[in-house]
C-alpha cells in the first residue's frame, strides 16, 4: 500500500546529547475512490455437528455481511453492526442482497442517497438523506474493514448510493 504524505509543520521536541529531535506532523492525502460492493443477509447459522456456532466461525442468521473475498481477516469482521445493519435493511427494501456504491468524494455521477461524515473511531453521522431513507439511523459505526476497503484511514466523508437489490441469497 502506498500512501502520499506531506510534512505540515516541524517543531523542536527534545535535545539529547547534542541531537535535536523534531516532532513532525503529517497529513495523509487520500486519493478519490469509488467502491461498489455486494452485501447479503445470512439466512442460516453455521453449525458443527448440528450445534449452532453463533457466528464464531461463519455467519449468524439474519445478519448483514459484505461480500469481500479479498479480506483475509476473520469473517466476523465483515458483519454489519451498530447502524450499518439498519442502513442495509432500509436500503434493501426487504431483499436478501444489495449492491451499494461508496465514494470518498462528491461528484455528479454519484447521485448519492445520503452521506456519512466521520466523527471519530469509525463513527459516522448521517446527513443529506433523500426520499424513503429518512429512517436510517443518525449515527453508524463502520469497523476497520472500511480502512481496508479505502486503503487508508477512515475517509472524512463517504457518499452512499443504492444500485440494485435481489431476493436471491
Amino acid at each position: 500500500m502506498r500512501v502520499n504524505c506531506k510534512v505540515v509543520k516541524t517543531e523542536p521536541v527534545l535535545l539529547i546529547e547534542g541531537l535535536l529531535f523534531r516532532k513532525i506532523k503529517t497529513t495523509i492525502e487520500m486519493k478519490n475512490q469509488i467502491k461498489t460492493y455486494d452485501f447479503y443477509r445470512s439466512d442460516n447459522t453455521t453449525r458443527l455437528a448440528g450445534i449452532p456456532l453463533l457466528g464464531m466461525i461463519g455467519p449468524k442468521k439474519n445478519r448483514w455481511y459484505i461480500d469481500l473475498p479479498e479480506w483475509k481477516g476473520p469473517k466476523a469482521s465483515l458483519e454489519m453492526v451498530l447502524g450499518a445493519d439498519t442502513m442495509l435493511d432500509i436500503l434493501s427494501e426487504s431483499n436478501e442482497r444489495i449492491n451499494v456504491t461508496f465514494s470518498n468524494y462528491e461528484h455528479a455521477e454519484m447521485d448519492a442517497e445520503f452521506k456519512l461524515e466521520h466523527k471519530s473511531n469509525g463513527y459516522y453521522s448521517v446527513s443529506d438523506l433523500k426520499g424513503a431513507y429518512t429512517l436510517i439511523p443518525e449515527e453508524i459505526w463502520l469497523c476497520d474493514v472500511t480502512k481496508f476497503v479505502f486503503t487508508s484511514d477512515y475517509p472524512e466523508v463517504i457518499y452512499v448510493r443504492r444500485n440494485s437489490c435481489t431476493s436471491q441469497p
